[in-house]
């Protein structure tokens, strides 16, 4: 099922496809969809941002030790997420970036750099509020990508979690 938000009124759309227009505040106007069955990927629901950052190959997106009050979904193109110069993932379409600085209100933790031609949408506290209140999958798919990084930096260093407790 998919579901549509026009001027904070939300609903289903048939199965069949389409996609709905709604106007997030402060003028900024998204097409979006999201999918409730299946796998999510966020660039789904940002596939029609007109406000989308693009940025040319080599580009940083976030710098480690600046401010920053957005968090950033990765539509088209890759990107690297560097600390220390050291490579630690890499994003592909979907993938979200900022989420940390956004929720804590803290700089930035580490660098994000374009490998080619990327496209970002941009969401704020006032968007991501509203993703969480209405759509129960936002926040878990941001848990989900903060756990496997948390998980991910707990096996680079000292070996990881210890599994036998619980």
């Amino acid at each position: 099922m998919v579901f549509w938000v026009d001027g904070g009124r939300a609903g289903p759309l048939a199965p069949t496809g389409g996609w709905g227009r709604g106007v997030w505040g402060e003028g900024l106007r998204s097409f979006w969809g999201l999918v409730i069955d299946g796998e999510m990927n966020l660039a789904d629901l940002f596939k029609f941002d007109e406000g989308a950052v693009e940025l040319a190959g080599g580009e940083y997106l976030l710098r480690e030790g600046e401010a920053n009050d957005l968090m950033y979904v990765l539509l088209e193109g890759s990107a690297e997420v560097r600390l220390g110069g050291k490579v630690l993932e890499r994003l592909e379409r979907g993938s979200v970036v900022g989420e940390m600085s956004l929720i804590e209100k803290e700089v930035c933790s580490a660098d994000v750099v374009t490998v080619g031609v990327c496209r970002f949408a941009k969401v704020n506290e006032k968007q991501f509020q509203f993703l969480v209140h209405h759509h129960p999958l936002f926040p878990l798919e941001i848990m989900r990508i903060m756990a496997g990084r948390l998980r991910e930096a707990g096996g680079k260093v000292g070996g990881g979690v210890d599994r036998s407790i619980g």
